[in-house]
């Protein structure tokens, strides 16, 4: 089921839009929907207003009202009440791709022991790049990402593939997971961990699926995560889902090496 939705929004009150629709974006993704694109208008006529148009994509008709009466979107219903002045929701189905390089599918699935070596790989490549920021710290945290990633266990370890290529991982942990750092404590709500996107695929929102589908399993109050500082490009999506910086998450793993604790509400 594909949505085109023209929403009419205040300029003054962009922040609180784009606070609400994340939270949406969030609650959607439990029912299978997502924001495929978004396109901004500007209309000379009307500097006040700015027109947000946003292809909507869900499983079928009945997720589509699931999502609809969920009551998580009451709770940020405010934000959107202030800011939209007037919404059309148009119902349509997807038409031909006329683009070939777009018309190559993005596959989520769960990881099978076939694609151990292949997850190992692109999650290294995808760290590496952090190496030269962490010059004390990096020869032990990639030896952290071989042993996670040679038994997962309990985590469901979920993986992107793209023309027969795999392009992105992902470990989605139970609530309960041993937490690093001194006092050992355990996470209270189920846990992302090791998000990969090969440095190839970027761009393409391989990342992005990966964490949609986590927070389409995780079904549960919360969903965190712990990132660091120096992953700007993360961080972005991370906040652009909805991801919060919570400070009592935050964890020093090591002197001078603390990671920052997220927390999406659901």
């Amino acid at each position: 089921m594909t949505l085109v939705v023209i929403l009419t929004v205040r300029k003054d009150a962009l922040e609180a839009f784009r606070a609400f629709e994340r939270h949406a974006a969030a609650v959607m993704a439990v029912h299978g929907g997502r924001i495929e694109r978004t396109v901004v208008v500007s209309p000379a006529d009307t500097p006040e207003l700015v027109t947000e148009i946003h292809v909507v994509t869900f499983p079928d008709e009945r997720a589509f009202r699931a999502y609809g009466d969920d009551r998580r979107l009451a709770g940020q219903a405010h934000l959107r009440e202030a800011s939209v002045v007037h919404s059309d929701v148009l119902v349509g189905e997807d038409g031909p791709r006329y683009d070939a390089a777009e018309a190559r599918a993005l596959r989520v699935r769960d990881a099978s022991p076939a694609d151990r070596g292949a997850i190992r790989g692109v999650t290294l490549a995808a760290y590496a790049e952090y190496a030269a920021q962490m010059p004390r710290h990096w020869e032990g945290y990639r030896a952290n990402i071989l042993t996670t990633l040679t038994d997962p266990a309990p985590a469901e370890q979920i993986v992107a593939e793209q023309d027969g290529a795999l392009v992105g991982a992902v470990l989605l942990y139970p609530a309960g997971l041993v937490l690093p750092g001194a006092d050992h404590a355990r996470s209270t709500a189920p846990e992302v961990r090791l998000l990969a996107v090969a440095p190839a695929a970027r761009g393409r929102g391989v990342g992005t699926a990966l964490m949609q589908e986590c927070v389409r399993r995780a079904r549960a109050t919360s969903l965190t995560l712990h990132t660091m500082p120096m992953m700007r490009a993360a961080l972005r999506m991370y906040e652009r889902i909805g991801f919060v910086h919570v400070p009592e998450l935050d964890i020093q793993v090591a002197p001078g090496l603390t990671i920052a604790g997220y927390r999406l509400a659901l």
